[in-house]
């Protein structure tokens, strides 16, 4: 089914209410907390400008993907067929500020088509976001923990030792 872009975008600006209360709150409810995160980091804003230089204007947004992967981390959902578990979600829709997901393939389709400029520049944002994060909370001393788990493989990964 083909959507329109209004049938897809819009906004929403203020955050509902947060109460701790005797409530029925739907099951991704704690993600309110990541909304005004992703407010304060403005991070739409430096998401989109990873995409600025592509001349495609589809109808799902380069942007609104990326966040929906973001999202569906935050969730706890690795595989992009995974959006069944909550596109219908009203608080991950307006997280998202949509009102609608695309599918999986869809959203195959315009990962697809990233190229390495737009990962390259995805990953400098990443590094960016930690590298602010450090200097704002002006931290005397880091401790980089580096555990010795060993995922296994059986022997299919190239390049990767056996232990």
């Amino acid at each position: 089914m083909k959507h329109s872009k209004s049938d897809v975008r819009c906004k929403f600006s203020a955050l509902p209410e947060l109460r701790f209360d005797d409530q029925q709150l739907p099951s991704f409810s704690g993600l309110i907390i990541f909304k005004q995160l992703f407010s304060t980091l403005d991070l739409r804003r430096r998401v989109s400008r990873c995409f600025e230089h592509r001349t495609l204007s589809p109808i799902f947004s380069t942007t609104s993907v990326a966040m929906r992967l973001i999202v569906s981390a935050l969730l706890g959902y690795r595989r992009l067929r995974d959006v069944r578990y909550f596109q219908n979600d009203p608080l991950v829709l307006r997280i998202l500020s949509v009102r609608g997901m695309s599918t999986a393939s869809t959203l195959s389709r315009q990962l697809n088509a990233l190229g390495d400029r737009i990962i390259g520049l995805f990953e400098l944002l990443q590094q960016r976001l930690v590298l602010d994060a450090l200097e704002r909370e002006q931290l005397s001393r880091i401790t980089l923990d580096f555990d010795g788990s060993v995922l296994g493989t059986c022997r299919h990964a190239e390049g990767v030792a056996s232990g």
